[in-house]
């Protein structure tokens, strides 16, 4: 028979239970990220060492916590594809960053647990492989098949003020909200024979690879006002000279390889003399702030406004884009841009370069 003592044991027992299991679930958190996978998360205030691998995620994580104290670890790319007098600023922290626990994107998964991280921010089911057998939270910011910049951005920003619970101040998703406003007045007073446009991916070992269609540089290229001239070709591909006199674009912008400059003086060989863009010197490195703007990154919003600037100048000055340019990194990551600073994000690999001012 059971007395009262071990009916009140029981009572006592069951209410401890049900207290330790609810505030469990306060303190548990379930997020969804962008590959569809269901993340368990700790709060907020417990994610003080992250280790970000896609490199252009370093940037959304600044623009919406700015707290580079957290960031134990990156992706060599989040620095060599970045602007390296921001990147001083922004980071005070910058040469205690571990960037050697990958290579390309391979893994050193021994070197990450002795980062002992919080949080893992990764890209794509090929980076997760050697990830899956660590006990830490992992979020992938891989949106599959999305190759539109505003959509990417804006998706990534979410995703990373749902992880620390908290809201940017100034969101890239009211930067979009704005900047297609104006480009819609834009579209309107563009001539009715739009400049024929082409980004190049990369041009290095005799290679030249375009940007077709479906890819970032297409969405650039349209949304500045331009006809991508590779629009016929899928993803980013890899062209005969011929094929580049044959199209003959207005204007070209450069990603990666050989610099803007070079094609104006002579490229051993490539003979690129009989292109217009050349022969008009319309020939422009994309710019590196934050991170490079030619990848969806959180200055995305100011690449378009760029872009603008070289395509119709008599639309949209080049001062005036300065002076946005100035706001957006005041309002985004607290920088006070200086004139040197200005002309290093605009002129990424020749500052005195006039063209690229």
């Amino acid at each position: 028979m059971i007395n009262r003592k071990t009916i009140l044991l029981l009572i006592l027992s069951v209410l401890l239970i049900g207290l330790v299991g609810g505030q469990g679930e306060t303190m548990a958190r379930e997020i969804v990220d962008l590959n569809g996978n269901r993340v368990k998360l700790p709060p907020a205030e417990e994610l003080k060492r992250v280790v970000i691998i896609s490199p252009p995620i370093t940037s959304i994580f600044f623009s919406v916590l700015n707290d580079p104290g957290k960031v134990v670890a990156v992706h060599p790319r989040t620095i060599s594809n970045a602007n390296p007098l921001l990147l001083k600023q922004a980071f005070p922290n910058l040469q205690d960053l571990n960037t050697t626990f990958v290579k390309g994107f391979n893994v050193d998964i021994e070197a990450i647990l002795k980062l002992e991280p919080d949080i893992i921010f990764y890209y794509g089911q090929q980076q997760s492989k050697k990830l899956e057998l660590l006990q830490i939270p992992m979020v992938d910011f891989m949106k599959r098949k999305d190759r539109n910049p505003l959509t990417v951005t804006v998706a990534w920003e979410r995703l990373m003020a749902e992880v620390f619970a908290t809201e940017a101040n100034y969101s890239i998703e009211k930067e979009w909200e704005e900047l297609n406003q104006r480009l819609a007045q834009f579209s309107g007073i563009l001539p009715e024979n739009k400049l024929k446009g082409m980004l190049i991916f990369n041009n290095s070992g005799g290679k030249v690879m375009v940007s077709g269609n479906n890819t970032y540089g297409d969405y650039w290229l349209e949304m500045s006002g331009l006809v991508n001239v590779a629009d016929d070709l899928s993803g980013e591909k890899e062209v005969s000279m011929e094929q580049i006199y044959q199209w003959n674009p207005d204007i070209i912008y450069i990603f990666m390889g050989e610099p803007a400059t070079n094609y104006i003086n002579g490229i051993r060989g490539q003979s690129w003399a009989m292109v217009k863009a050349v022969q008009e010197q319309k020939v422009y490195d994309v710019p590196k702030g934050m991170f490079s703007w030619a990848a969806p990154c959180a200055d995305s919003p100011l690449m378009v406004q760029w872009m603008v600037t070289k395509n119709y100048p008599t639309l949209f000055p080049a001062e005036l884009f300065k002076e946005q340019l100035r706001s957006y990194y005041q309002n985004h990551y607290q920088l006070t841009l200086s004139e040197q600073m200005i002309r290093s994000i605009l002129g990424p690999k020749q500052e005195s370069e006039e063209g690229n001012e």
